[in-house]
């Protein structure tokens, strides 16, 4: 029989361990103000101080619409006047904080993209401003494309 501890000091600070292989296994919780539908045909959309959690990842915002047909998620997309987001990204061992004016998590792609006026930064202090930026989970790695207006993404990298 074994017995449980509270963890130690060490424990508390170790940076938290995310398997992207087996991320679709934790459940996707919701809060928010409203429900405002929940259809047979596999969507739902939430108004008001909306949060989303799956395991590491957080995205909050004003709206959010679900496409989950079958009960399955496909993709989450959250808007707002700027939508959050938070995640860890354990290869780099660092958390990676962003916003936008929308923020689309696609389940079967494992990834996040950020639409219109979007920013991410890295605990590094590494930064990308761009209209659009894609974070892909799996290998950790970024694509940003510049506005149709300037055409420019800017990024600031930290030095070691």
């Amino acid at each position: 029989m074994q017995t449980s501890r509270a963890p130690t000091s060490a424990e508390k600070n170790t940076p938290p361990q995310k398997n992207t292989e087996t991320n679709k296994v934790y459940p996707i919780n919701v809060s928010a103000d409203q429900l405002i539908s929940q259809t047979k045909g596999g969507q739902s959309e939430y108004k008001g101080n909306v949060f989303l959690e799956r395991n590491k990842l957080t995205i909050q915002g004003q709206t959010l619409k679900l496409i989950h047909p079958g009960d399955k998620l496909q993709q989450a997309i959250m808007s707002g006047n700027l939508a959050k987001f938070k995640d860890y990204l354990p290869k780099k061992q660092q958390w990676v904080n962003g916003e936008a004016k929308q923020i689309i998590f696609n389940q079967d792609q494992d990834t996040v993209t950020l639409l219109d006026n979007a920013f991410m930064i890295m605990d590094n202090g590494n930064q990308i401003h761009a209209d659009k930026i894609i974070i892909h989970n799996k290998d950790e790695t970024f694509e940003a494309n510049g506005s149709q207006q300037s055409g420019r993404v800017k990024m600031t990298i930290q030095p070691e």
